[in-house]
């Protein structure tokens, strides 16, 4: 796989120089390889000339031809190799700073995302408060597939799931979210108001737990829980369990 990799880069800083030199492969052969192959002839053809009528023999005439022709093409070589590792210095660097680039600008797509979905759902709870009865405290949640972050190679996929209760828990809390599937790291957790928290976390088997030390859930306050997956299909969440630890609270 290097390899094609390798012929990829080479071929686009050909392309990079060329371009800055607004030429194209054509002419570099003409100027670089045809014209010193025209000057050898030529000058094979002078120095023979001279040869025949001062008598010298064939092998002074090839060494008075080959040997310029020779340092001209060198040096016309050793410049265009210069030329060719700027340009893939300058390719490498180019494909850096996009990879940079875009990295932020999909992190920022990723961020302006989640909060069209947050604010949507929480438009959806609200509605849905005003208009139900009462309820007994019960909590819901819904998974979200997410493209795999860049940062983190050894993830393959990514999922959120979206939770929130129709009551206040109050912490400290035990939360415990089973997958269908084992993750192989946590990523963060949040609250839609940015709010930061104090969490410890652990994965068993195909389940995380965490302990949320501080902020208590508010009624329909969302929160979202982070994961990533090893294979092409993200772990999702098929239910989630939250527990007071001092239930007196």
């Amino acid at each position: 796989m290097w390899k094609h990799h390798l012929w990829n880069l080479l071929g686009r800083s050909w392309s990079n120089l060329l371009s800055a030199l607004s030429s194209s492969t054509l002419s570099v052969v003409v100027f670089s390889l045809a014209i010193p192959v025209l000057v050898f002839v030529a000058g094979f053809i002078y120095n023979s000339v001279q040869a025949h009528k001062e008598k010298r023999t064939m092998k002074d005439v090839l060494r008075s031809t080959v040997m310029p022709t020779l340092i001209g093409a060198g040096i016309t070589l050793v410049a265009w190799l210069c030329l060719f590792g700027w340009s893939i210095a300058a390719t490498i660097y180019r494909d850096h700073q996009d990879l940079v680039s875009s990295i932020s600008k999909s992190k920022h797509n990723q961020e302006q995302s989640d909060k069209e979905i947050i604010n949507g759902l929480q438009r959806t709870v609200k509605e849905l408060t005003n208009k139900a009865p009462q309820p007994k405290m019960q909590c819901w949640s819904q998974n979200i597939t997410l493209a795999p972050p860049r940062n983190i190679p050894s993830a393959m996929s990514a999922s959120e799931v979206v939770v929130f209760c129709n009551q206040e828990r109050k912490a400290p809390l035990t939360v415990r979210v089973d997958y269908d599937q084992e993750p192989i790291l946590a990523g963060p957790i949040a609250f839609a108001e940015g709010r930061i928290l104090s969490t410890t976390e652990m994965f068993s088997d195909k389940q995380l737990f965490f302990k949320l030390d501080s902020p208590s859930i508010k009624p329909y306050q969302i929160f979202i829980v982070t994961v990533y997956g090893g294979g092409e299909k993200p772990p999702l969440s098929q239910r989630v369990v939250i527990e007071s630890i001092n239930p007196e609270r």
